[in-house]
Parts: C-alpha cells; sequence; structure tokens
C-alpha cells in the first residue's frame, strides 16, 4: 500500500501500516520479527547493540572500545590517505 501523503509505502511519521519502520522497529522499539528491543543483528531502534555500540564500532559519543573517537579515527584515515597518494604518486614518479 502506498501512502497518499508521502507516496511511499510509510506514512509522514515513517511508519507502514502495520506501525513499523524501514527498520522493522514499532514506536514502543519492538521489532517485527524478533519481537524484542533488537533485530535479526543484534541493533535496536537507534542503531546499537546490547553493549552500546553501533555497526562501526562506536557509542553514542562516539567512541569505540578501544578508546579511540570516531572524529579522530575519521582524521587519522585522512592523513594516512594523504600519505599514500603521496608516496603512490611518487613511486610512479620515480
Amino acid at each position: 500500500d502506498i501512502n497518499k501523503k508521502t507516496g511511499t509505502k510509510y506514512n509522514e511519521y515513517g511508519l507502514d501500516r502495520y506501525g513499523y519502520n524501514k527498520n522493522g522497529f514499532n514506536i514502543k522499539g519492538i521489532h517485527k520479527i524478533t519481537g524484542t528491543k533488537y533485530d535479526e543483528e543484534g541493533y535496536d531502534k537507534d542503531g546499537y547493540n546490547s553493549e552500546g555500540y553501533d555497526r562501526q564500532g562506536y557509542d553514542k559519543k562516539g567512541w569505540n572500545k578501544e578508546g579511540i573517537n570516531k572524529k579522530d579515527a575519521i582524521k587519522a584515515s585522512s592523513v594516512i590517505l594523504k600519505i599514500n597518494k603521496n608516496y603512490i604518486k611518487k613511486l610512479f614518479i620515480d
């Protein structure tokens, strides 16, 4: 069924006609397949597992189990990428 207001199968609140969002959770946070507050992969309606980490391994404040902040990890990845690009350029130029 297509919702007339949104043009999708979800209403203006993001719920289908059975009351579940695109990730399969209802407004109470219960998953339609598992019948629990976690989906088949162990994540809740907000995308966190029972230990409080998201699919990328970070908690709600942006920290992972190793104590690395998501922002710092992105910066570090960017620096490594820049170094690798320069190394590759140098490798092919030389």
